[in-house]
Parts: C-alpha cells; sequence; structure tokens
C-alpha cells in the first residue's frame, strides 16, 4: 500500500510539475516598435520591452541601470557626470551576452577582439559609438531613438545592422566584406561601403538614406525605401541590382566600371536622364515634404 501511495504522489507532483512548466507566449503588453512604447524604465529590442536590471549578479548584464552615480553594470568604465558609458569587450570575455547600452546613458561600445558581440548590440535613446574592429565581430547591431555610429573595421564584421528609429545612423563599413546586411529605420541612415565586398544588401527605410559604393563589389543590391534616397555606385562592379522603390525623390548614379546590370528608377523608369541613371530633378520625379 505504501508502494501505491508513493507511486500516486509522483504522479500527482510530476503534473504539478509540467503544468508549471508549460510554455506562456510573450504578453502584448510588451510588445514594442521602439522604446517610446516602452514603460518602467524599458528599452525596446526586437520588438519586445526589455528591463534595464542585469539579468544575473551583474557578470553577464543585459543592462546595469545603475543608480546614485554609480556605473551601470555592464559599463566597464563611464562618467556619471556626461552619462557616458564605456564597454570594453577586450575586457569583458569579448561581451559574449547581448550588449544593451543602458538606457538615459552615451555609450561607447569597443568589440575589439576577433568574434566579439556575436550576441547583439541595441544602442539607447541618446548618443551611441560602436567600434567593430576584431575580425568576424558584431552581429545584430540595432541603432535605437539616439544618434548612431558605427565603424564596422574588421573583415567580414557587422552582419545585420539595423538604423535608428529617429535620429541619423551613420553606418562605415571599411573592412572586406562588413556590414552584410544593412536595414534602414524611420531616422535617416548613411550607409558608406568603403571596402572590397562591403554592403552586401543594403535596404533603406523610411528615412532620407545615402548609400555610398566606393570599392569593389560593394552594395550588390540596393533597394530604396519611402524617404528621400541617394544612391552613388562608384566602386568598379558595385550595384548588381538596385532600385528606387517607392522613394519620394531617387538618385542612383552608376559610374564608369560599376555594374547596376538590373536598375529600376521611379514612375515606370520614366525618371532617368540621357546616361540611364535615375535622377529626382523633375517635380514629378519628387514627391518628398518641402525640407527633407
Amino acid at each position: 500500500m505504501k508502494l501505491v501511495a508513493l507511486w500516486l504522489a509522483t504522479l500527482t507532483l510530476a503534473a504539478i510539475t509540467a503544468a508549471s512548466c508549460s510554455v506562456n507566449h510573450r504578453s502584448g503588453e510588451f510588445s514594442c516598435q521602439g522604446t517610446a512604447d516602452c514603460a518602467d524604465g524599458r528599452i525596446c529590442v526586437d520588438n519586445l520591452c526589455v528591463s534595464t536590471a542585469p539579468i544575473d549578479g551583474g557578470d553577464n548584464p543585459i543592462d546595469g541601470g545603475g543608480s546614485n552615480g554609480s556605473c551601470p553594470s555592464i559599463c566597464t568604465s563611464c562618467d556619471p557626470g556626461t552619462k557616458m558609458c564605456k564597454i570594453d569587450c577586450a575586457q569583458s570575455n569579448g561581451c559574449k551576452f547581448p550588449v544593451v547600452c543602458p538606457g538615459g546613458w552615451n555609450c561607447d561600445i569597443q568589440c575589439n577582439t576577433n568574434g566579439s558581440c556575436l550576441s547583439g548590440i541595441t544602442c539607447s535613446d541618446r548618443d551611441c559609438k560602436v567600434e567593430c574592429t576584431g575580425r568576424n565581430s558584431c552581429s545584430n547591431v540595432a541603432c535605437n531613438a539616439g544618434t548612431c555610429t558605427l565603424d564596422c573595421i574588421g573583415n567580414d564584421s557587422c552582419r545585420n545592422v539595423r538604423g535608428g528609429t529617429a535620429k541619423t545612423s551613420t553606418i562605415n563599413c571599411s573592412g572586406d566584406g562588413s556590414c552584410s546586411t544593412v536595414i534602414g529605420g524611420n531616422g535617416a541612415a548613411e550607409v558608406n561601403c568603403m571596402n572590397n565586398g562591403a554592403c552586401n544588401k543594403v535596404t533603406c527605410g523610411a528615412g532620407r538614406c545615402d548609400v555610398n559604393c566606393r570599392d569593389t563589389a560593394t552594395c550588390n543590391t540596393v533597394n530604396c525605401g519611402s524617404g528621400r534616397c541617394n544612391v552613388d555606385c562608384a566602386g568598379n562592379g558595385s550595384c548588381d541590382t538596385a532600385s528606387c522603390g517607392a522613394a519620394c525623390a531617387c538618385d542612383i548614379t552608376c559610374g564608369t566600371g560599376t555594374s547596376c546590370f538590373d536598375l529600376t528608377c521611379g514612375h515606370n523608369d520614366t525618371c532617368k536622364d540621357i546616361f540611364e541613371d535615375c535622377v529626382s530633378d523633375t517635380p514629378a520625379c519628387n514627391t518628398c515634404p518641402a525640407g527633407t
């Protein structure tokens, strides 16, 4: 009888454990398009409002959120007076955790070792500078509502980059094969593709978008968004495919030696000049609001 009772108790405990481990889908109250949609000091990461508290005792923080003038735990050093947080990944084991700039702080994020910062980088609503000097460093970099400067110096650095939601994002891709995928946001974006094979695919967003394809085989595919779009294809073999899409004004210039095999201008390709470049210098080809 004791064995039967023990067996029944074990079954009951297993049922309770299974029920407690059931999967709950994330609540809609934490979904977001930007940090402005979040409450309680949270910031928007991958369309989810994320807490600014450490995820553990501070060894692998998502965000330190410091108080009383102290440094947030994710910062290797900081200046509380200017709200500047420096994250030196050479001192943080290559930043193998998600790097999230603390809300309300400016950030200087240095991914300076090979393979560092591969778990994602999210900037805050203030100034954010990210240096990806290590080879194969930086993956899933998201500029947020603040000004964002991203320097992709290491070869094959900066896989999957997303521009900001409000202010200007400057994305400098100087490493071979850097910036494999760049997606613009609602803020202005300047994308500089300055070395062999950089910027394999650039997709602009709703903000103004300037794409400079300066070296060999850069900008394999460029798609403009809905904002004003300027694409300068200057490198040999650059811009295999370039499209104005729904841009309110679009200028795509293809220099000597560039590819531009598949070039699509606005208004059913009527916005072209005698060199077959896309131009917006006639009223019919420019519907952007004044001053944009």
